[in-house]
């Protein structure tokens, strides 16, 4: 019964966010997915962002991709989504040692003779696969795939920085939408 509620909500969701794009008021929504999100630290990107946005008149996906290089912390914190008519987005943030693949896990040792905090060591196994261990011995292999998503480009063997998942639409749409010249950014 729990699941139907949440594919009703989900439903409820889907229909009211249409309902706003064919309003006309909006081509892009920006959000955050964080239950717990903490205001202060989308400031300094949203800053920004009004900048290249409102100012500069650069796209949403050309400017927040970049943006987002600069937001650690705000990675750290949340995921940000990005909702058109056509397509949908949620860039996560990536770093070996904190959030492997994007995959948000407590830096506690889960062995209930241990729970030492931030001395586990991780390695990545394949890609989407990580092992993570504690000098106890306790260790876990996860895979943490996330489907339709982009991984950042490695950097010495390391995946850090911001990757995307695809929510709907298509890859295709948000190429044509990345490359779109800039006279037709508020068409898009």
């Amino acid at each position: 019964m729990h699941s139907r509620k949440g594919e009703d909500r989900l439903l409820r969701l889907n229909t009211y966010i249409a309902e706003l794009f064919h309003s006309g008021f909006f081509n892009y929504i920006i959000g955050f997915k964080s239950q717990d999100f903490v205001p202060h630290t989308s400031t300094t990107l949203l800053t920004k962002f009004t900048q290249k946005h409102f100012i500069e008149c650069f796209s949403v996906l050309r400017s927040l991709p970049s943006l987002l290089k600069e937001e650690e912390e705000l990675g750290s914190h949340t995921s940000v989504i990005v909702l058109s008519q056509t397509f949908g987005l949620s860039y996560f943030w990536c770093h070996d040692t904190i959030c492997p693949y994007g995959d948000k896990i407590p830096l506690q040792c889960l062995d209930p003779t241990c729970n030492v905090i931030q001395k586990l060591r991780f390695k990545n196994v394949k890609t989407w696969v990580y092992k993570r261990s504690c000098k106890c011995g306790w260790s876990i292999v996860k895979d943490a795939t996330i489907p339709n998503a982009v991984l950042p480009k490695a950097v010495n063997g390391q995946i850090k920085g911001w990757g995307n998942e695809l929510l709907y639409g298509t890859r295709a749409r948000v190429e044509e939408v990345q490359q779109a010249p800039k006279e037709t950014y508020d068409t898009i």
